[in-house]
């Protein structure tokens, strides 16, 4: 299966977010809204990991069921 280009997308955005944020409580000005944005996009990317596992997941019951059928 392909990299999905939405896991990705999220978690370039996440670690573009962790890095506001930590630049954010570096300089003494913390930025809670970057830090939930992070959340979020990390969020997002492991909800369509889970979404893809489970379609491996099924294809996997499929193809061993019709291996089981006489």
């Amino acid at each position: 299966m392909a990299n999905s280009n939405k896991v990705v997308h999220e978690l370039r955005a996440a670690v573009q977010k962790m890095n506001q944020a930590l630049r954010g409580y570096g300089s003494g000005r913390p930025d809670p809204k970057a830090a939930a944005d992070c959340f979020n996009r990390l969020m997002a990317a492991i909800s369509d990991i889970d979404e893809r596992l489970v379609v491996l997941e099924e294809a996997q019951k499929a193809r061993s069921v019709s291996d089981e059928a006489p």
